[in-house]
């Protein structure tokens, strides 16, 4: 599969996005530089190209886009599977062998030696298990699934699934770009870059421990930062309108007494309110590797901060391709943007003692579904000997994730409450039986 490494112009060392500075930073010879003079060198280098989107496509806000709806496909022909190995190295699973090659698994046997024999001598029985299990191949429909990089630098081969985009090489550490899964799939209206580096991350993430009474006082110090990776995540953002009518039960209470009674006026009231909203930019989450709850905790973001889709700004981060459609998200898009129109219309409906909503009729048409990389940090802590995953905002450092109870705050919640709650009750029983004595 193709890829793209961004390099260094002034050095040709490996060139990585820059959130503190929004620029390109090369850690070797410390220059910075444009993402859009990185792109030109690449591309300079490579006689290809561009590597970023279409023109025409932009973030919401600036101007239509140009995509022909949800799960519209964007340029390129599909991904290739397989590719011929380089002279001298064995082929990929599924692949044949060139003439004077050795196949991918197994040993030829140098001339003379005997070839090296698995099976059991006749007679007698196989060998009986010692614990160990050899591993399970992978069956055709597992391998369709992964896809196989090759990095630029070293050589090395990386595995990942079939939505992985962009990744960092385990064995050089550099970071390159897979376009051609981009193009098979769809190319990004826009993305919005990170605006926190790692260190700013961790400042936001000790800021969120914050306040928080329940937290074991020893976790602001003890914990472990274990994992932290930046990832550009998914996201389908839907354009629309709902509309809608929605009936309230309404009550007004007026309370007055003389000499003998105590009086009150009921008014009781049908309340009718219809309303419509136009909606721009409903963000839903496209992928599965996060779940729905820390995929929508760590909104909202910043869309005017966006910038049209260019594959420099990966260079340094883990990227993923959707793997959940656009119109198997529009329940979700047609969800929030219900609940948003009842909380405007409902928001309305003021001067009651009372309300009670009675019905709600509502309808959602879209107009637009674009599709953008957003910036999130995804760590995991360790404290205590358990694992605490949480998700940053790589915008604005916002934190979601279920931090650690201290027990023993906990319990002094418990008493805090309880044993004044206890004391009212006791004397109010105390009241109740002496006067009932009298």
């Amino acid at each position: 599969m193709s890829d793209i490494q961004y390099k260094c112009p002034s050095c040709s060392a490996p060139i990585e996005f820059d959130p503190a500075s929004g620029l390109m930073r090369c850690d070797y010879c410390g220059t910075r530089t444009s993402v859009e003079s990185v792109e030109a060198f690449s591309r300079s280098q490579a006689g290809a190209g561009p590597a970023q989107a279409d023109g025409g496509y932009g973030p919401p806000g600036a101007g239509g886009p140009r995509t022909a709806g949800p799960g519209a496909p964007g340029p390129g022909a599909p991904a290739s599977y397989g590719s011929v190995p380089s002279p001298g190295t064995a082929p990929a699973t599924g692949t044949t062998p060139a003439p004077g090659e050795g196949a991918a698994s197994g040993t030829v046997p140098a001339p003379g030696s005997a070839a090296p024999s698995t099976a059991p001598a006749p007679g007698t029985a196989p060998a009986p298990a010692t614990g160990w299990q050899a591993p399970r191949p992978l069956s055709a429909a597992e391998e369709r699934e992964l896809s196989h990089l090759v990095c630029n630098s070293c050589g090395a081969e990386i595995v990942g699934d079939r939505t992985l985009i962009a990744t960092r090489c385990g064995f050089c550490g550099n970071t390159f770009v897979a376009a051609s899964r981009i193009r098979a799939t769809q190319t990004p209206n826009f993305l919005i870059p990170f605006a926190l580096d790692r260190k700013a991350m961790v400042a936001a993430f000790r800021k969120a421990t914050k306040g928080k009474f329940l937290l074991p006082p020893a976790f602001r110090d003890e914990h472990t930062l274990t994992e932290a990776t930046g990832a550009y995540l998914p996201y389908w953002f839907h354009d629309g309108q709902a509309s809608g009518t929605l009936r309230f039960h309404a009550e007004n209470y007026r309370h007055w007494s003389d000499s003998d009674y105590n009086y009150t006026e009921t008014k009781i009231y049908d309340v009718v309110r219809e309303g419509s909203v136009a909606f721009r930019g409903i963000p839903v989450c496209g992928t599965t590797k996060l779940e729905p709850a820390r995929a929508e905790g760590v909104e909202p973001f910043d869309v005017q901060a966006s910038r049209p889709f260019a594959t420099a700004y990966l260079s340094g981060y883990v990227a993923s391709s959707y793997d959940i459609a656009a119109k198997d998200t529009l329940e979700r898009a047609d969800t929030r943007a219900r609940e948003s129109l009842t909380e405007m219309v409902e928001g309305t409906v003021t001067g009651y003692s009372t309300l009670r909503r009675e019905s709600c009729e509502t309808r959602v048409d879209h107009t637009a579904t674009w599709y953008a990389l957003l910036p999130v940090w995804l760590i995991v802590i360790s404290y205590a000997g358990k694992s605490y995953p949480f998700a940053v905002n790589g915008q604005t450092g916002e934190v979601v994730g279920t931090f650690p109870i201290s027990r023993r705050r906990l319990n002094a919640l418990y008493a805090a409450f309880m044993i004044p709650l206890g004391l009212l009750f006791g004397t109010i029983g105390w009241f109740i039986v002496h006067l009932s004595v009298i």
